[in-house]
């Protein structure tokens, strides 16, 4: 993807995300619909997560291939995020340091496995 090109698909994400932000005072369903928005355009996978009387808690997952979309929600459910861990939404809110994996590696996959 070229500069120009990945410029323009930034573009269209945040003009997008804007009509859809103010489309609904549910946020919830907002935030829902801004992880359906990101996938494709910006990311293969996107979850959403909030933090509710000190519970995280996972609005929406969201994922260009259904089966893997499956995959991800069962693996959130067996394995919740730990909350000392050192990488991860938990330490994301501890640090309030955001993290972006442009590729996953087979290396980092493994590493992460708990099962």
């Amino acid at each position: 993807m070229t500069p120009e090109t990945r410029e323009q698909a930034r573009r269209d994400f945040i003009a997008e995300a804007i009509t859809e932000l103010n489309r609904s005072l549910d946020y919830q369903e907002t935030l829902a619909s801004l992880a359906w928005i990101a996938v494709p355009r910006i990311a293969d996978l996107c979850a959403v997560d909030i933090v509710e009387d000190g519970t995280l808690r996972r609005l929406a997952v969201a994922h260009v291939d259904p089966a893997k979309l499956a995959i991800a929600t069962e693996l959130d459910r067996r394995f919740p995020a730990e909350p000392d861990a050192p990488g991860g939404v938990q330490h994301i809110l501890r640090t309030g340091q955001p993290e972006l994996y442009p590729r996953l590696t087979p290396e980092m996959v493994a590493a992460s496995a708990k099962d």
